[in-house]
């Protein structure tokens, strides 16, 4: 509570004390109070005000929250898993939201979210290229917010060729005795494959 008073003098007759309240609109108590004076034609007249102390509303003494390791960029190979981690400290509870591009990500089996006290991680399963962009997560409690952000992008296929295939296989062959043998395959591949023959007891 605080209290503000004043007095004033004015040249008024009255020979007796009286005290008179009045309830402000806002809750406040003034009292008036009128006493005798003892020179002629005089009273003093005194105002006591007091009101409730203002209360700041939205001001809190608890931490705000804030980020010990921020988001950092991700250079991710299509159809690996990549993850998202941010540390943060402050008073709990923090509400923790992740987006991309601006929309919300919900958990889900593709997207996962862990959120644990002072750490929450995204998990990207398997990267495609709609997972390209700016990702956010905004941290959040009684007494402020804070975000951290992170652009996530994919690197350019990797060309590993082609794996050796048989286009025409060989077939199995009827010859005369001390008959000449000849036998053919065609294969595939890229680069192109090294061909090795077997027989069953070796070369």
């Amino acid at each position: 509570m605080y209290q503000a008073y004043r007095e004033c003098r004015s040249a008024m007759s009255d020979t007796s004390m009286e005290q008179l309240y009045i309830e402000e609109e806002d809750g406040a108590i003034q009292r008036t109070v009128y006493e005798f004076s003892p020179r002629p034609r005089e009273r003093i007249v005194s105002f006591h005000m007091v009101r409730p102390q203002p209360t700041k509303i939205g001001v809190s003494k608890q931490a705000p929250p804030t980020v010990s390791q921020q988001l950092k960029p991700i250079q991710g190979e299509p159809g690996k898993a990549a993850k998202f981690t941010v540390l943060f400290d402050g008073a709990a509870p923090i509400k923790v939201t992740w987006f991309k591009d601006g929309k919300e990500i919900k958990s889900s089996f593709r997207n996962q979210i862990t959120t644990t006290n002072n750490s929450s991680i995204l998990h990207i399963g398997r990267l495609e290229n709609n997972h390209t962009g700016l990702y956010l997560v905004r941290l959040e409690n009684v007494a402020g917010t804070v975000e951290s952000s992170a652009n996530l992008t994919l690197l350019p296929p990797t060309d590993k060729g082609k794996a050796p295939d048989f286009t025409a296989r060989m077939n199995d062959l009827r010859i005369p005795q001390n008959g000449p043998a000849v036998f053919s395959c065609t294969i595939s591949g890229e680069p192109k494959p090294t061909v090795h023959w077997f027989k069953a007891s070796g070369f």
